[in-house]
């Protein structure tokens, strides 16, 4: 008679225990290791803690040797144990697991979360989430960088609901062709980077794009669709004949080469693929968040989760992303997580999945912070919060922030049902964010976990060097760049700081709208309905190659300088952005213009004034200007703040030329060095403009008679 009753906990463990202590090379052993768990979960309940920490703990020790020998030799075996076990514990809330499994039918190449895993299991993100699930803590804030690589240069032509646009002026809100010929929306557009390969296909198209941009192929060795990378294409001397670009008219890529790089930027689309170049290339972008999401709605069908955003088009995607998991078998295996659920409804409207059962609250619901919550869900299990704050005029606006935490507070956390937790991602800016209020609120909770993940180590070094298509030391440095050294420390540093020296505060800066209809809650003006008493134009041209050019027309009423349109845009390609100057002048017709004459300035004016000769009433009057660019910027700031007049943050998009334009101008501060400054600047000559007018010196000619 052995020592422990058969079947117990006790005896299971016991019997473990001397196959554990065997040669676990031999793959007997691994399998029984294996099916003693599988049996030990129909004889012992592992609603006990203690029975299921034991038994996942157990299963990994098998997985992680079965993945140790599928590496040699005899895979085939190995292989299929490994994903049993992964299996096994997915379907027993594992997340790492689960995440693994996930993507199981996928090339490695192209997945997700295996080549991000040494990461995420370094900075304990994967645990914290396990953690959650386990019921360690209830709530966990991650911060991290944004993400970015997927770019195609500025000027590649994408064909949207209005006609043509270049990539790099599409915004948040524009409609693109997808592959099955539906517009989809563009959902998010990412920080500026370089494109320098240039990808040749046989029909002639060429498309500049950075190396980790991805394009959807028909795979021909593998007979089904797939996401390539350009990086991957480039190692592969097949991809000539391997790879079809799928459609009614099928061609191939021709030739893929380093070239000069051109600034870009990667966006991010509903459902992820839309077509880009005059011939309407499949190209491709991906989600995050939502890997985990559907594990969790797939583990509590009968729960109800709730995600949240600063913008239905942000929880639009997470909804897109969700359904795309749990609807695609050939890409994602969660139908073999969950082979018993069937999805009961959707509502797109809504942005609604329900599985299992039919009720007023479903398994997963997204609705934005300013999305009606009221009434439509209840949250039991998990609320996600992914990036509340819009951006950084919000983020230097405590006025603003005091409002969202209220509402955070009163129509987001009110949701939540007894035992539920929360998960925010987001990026960090100010210490009265959501998040900071959090952690300050929290601090010495151990039920509360903040994990910051800054983009450079302590030592300098990349902490985002995945396995595929990481991250380099060199990228963030290139990126830093582009923004004051306090910005980035924000951003990509995840140091939450108050800015100091702002000349130009958020809260102090006056708004306009163009009709009552269009009047918000707080404090605006209406611009007048009447002729301007004056139109004027001011330009700082583009010298270096990374400066802007900041252009702004001001109508002024009186005492008050409106100013609705602007160019501000970093282009390399000067024909494009003479073209676009002369436009925005053509548009207005200004009574007088002054560009800076500076370096390349006078070129520039050259150029312009022969684009608008013949159409605009007035010259472009070139200045000279020797004062200090800082000091200039710092005498006029008091006249700024008095008597300029913005538009309202809901009359443009964030990474449209005005919201680049209003965001440099908030961003400006006297505490740090500013590498572009362009908006602060061309305030400043409109300021010096209007108040002292070039006067021409009075010249006295011989009287004719």
């Amino acid at each position: 008679m052995g020592k422990f009753k058969e079947g117990t906990f006790e005896w299971y463990q016991d019997a473990i225990g001397k196959i554990m202590n065997s040669n676990m090379m031999i793959y007997d052993n691994q399998l029984d290791l294996f099916q003693m768990l599988y049996w030990m979960q129909q004889d012992v309940s592992f609603d006990d803690f203690k029975v299921y920490e034991y038994a996942m703990k157990v299963s990994k020790y098998a997985h992680e040797w079965a993945d140790y020998m599928r590496s040699g030799k005899q895979t085939g075996k190995y292989d299929e144990l490994y994903w049993r076990l992964l299996l096994f514990e997915a379907q027993n809330h594992q997340v790492d697991s689960g995440l693994l499994f996930l993507e199981k039918n996928r090339i490695p190449r192209e997945r997700f979360y295996e080549p991000r895993r040494e990461v995420f299991l370094k900075h304990n993100i994967t645990q914290s989430l396990q953690d959650i699930m386990d019921d360690k803590i209830d709530i966990l804030v991650v911060a991290l960088p944004p993400g970015t690589g997927k770019l195609l240069a500025d000027d590649t032509p994408v064909l949207t609901a209005c006609g043509w646009k270049n990539h790099g002026d599409l915004v948040v809100g524009d409609m693109v062709y997808g592959m099955d010929g539906e517009l989809k929306k563009v959902l998010h557009v990412f920080p500026k980077d370089t494109a320098d390969c240039l990808v040749t296909f046989t029909n002639g198209e060429q498309i500049q794009c950075h190396e980790n941009h991805e394009w959807v192929v028909f795979d021909r060795f593998l007979h089904k669709k797939r996401v390539v990378s350009t990086k991957e294409l480039m190692g592969n001397s097949e991809f000539r004949f391997r790879y079809e670009i799928p459609g009614k008219k099928r061609f191939r890529f021709d030739t893929i080469k380093r070239t000069h790089p051109k600034p870009g930027n990667c966006i991010q689309v509903e459902g992820g693929i839309y077509c880009a170049g005059k011939t309407m290339i499949p190209t491709h972008n991906s989600t995050i968040e939502v890997f985990f999401l559907s594990l969790v709605g797939g583990w509590f069908p009968n729960d109800f989760n709730l995600s949240s955003a600063h913008s239905s088009i942000l929880t639009r995607s997470l909804y897109d992303g969700v359904l795309e998991i749990i609807n695609d078998p050939a890409e994602y295996a969660w139908h073999e997580i969950f082979p018993l659920l069937k999805q009961q409804g959707t509502n797109a409207k809504e942005t609604t999945i329900n599985l299992e059962r039919p009720g007023r609250f479903k398994t997963w619901t997204f609705r934005s912070i300013d999305g009606s919550l009221t009434g439509a869900t209840r949250c039991n299990k998990i609320l996600t919060a992914d990036d509340l704050v819009s951006g950084i005029e919000e983020a230097l606006n405590k006025n603003r922030l005091d409002t969202l935490w209220t509402k955070v507070v009163n129509d987001l956390f009110s949701r939540m049902l007894d035992g539920c937790k929360r998960i925010l991602f987001n990026t960090r800016w100010s210490v009265h964010d959501p998040s900071g209020r959090l952690e300050k609120m929290l601090a010495g909770n151990p039920r509360a976990r903040f994990i910051a993940v800054p983009a450079l180590d302590e030592n300098g070094e990349s902490n985002f060097m995945f396995t595929v298509n990481g991250f380099s030391k060199e990228y963030f440095l290139q990126q830093k760049e582009f923004m004051d050294d306090i910005s980035f420390d924000c951003l990509y540093q995840q140091k939450p700081i108050e800015r100091e020296g702002l000349l130009f505060p958020v809260d102090k800066m006056r708004r306009f709208v163009f009709s009552k209809d269009q009047m918000p809650d707080e404090k605006c003006t209406v611009i007048p309905d009447r002729e301007p008493d004056a139109i004027w134009a001011v330009c700082d041209t583009k010298d270096k190659g990374s400066d802007f050019e900041a252009l702004l027309i001001a109508y002024q009423y009186g005492d008050d300088y409106f100013i609705p349109d602007v160019v501000f845009d970093d282009t390399t390609d000067y024909e494009i952005l003479d073209r676009k100057t002369a436009d925005i002048l053509i548009k207005h017709n200004p009574h007088k213009i002054r560009f800076e004459s500076n370096n390349a300035g006078n070129r520039v004016a050259y150029n312009v004034q022969k684009l608008i000769d013949g159409i605009c009433r007035a010259a472009i009057e070139p200045k000279h200007t020797q004062a200090n660019k800082e000091t200039k910027i710092l005498v006029n700031s008091d006249w700024i703040l008095k008597h300029c007049i913005f538009l309202h943050q809901s009359l443009y998009a964030v990474k449209s030329d005005y919201g680049k334009f209003i965001a440099n101008i908030v961003g400006y501060t006297t505490k740090a060095k500013v590498p572009h400054d362009d908006g602060p600047d061309v305030l400043s000559m409109l300021a010096e403009y209007v108040v002292k007018p070039e006067r021409k010196k009075t010249r006295f000619i011989d009287s004719p008679v």
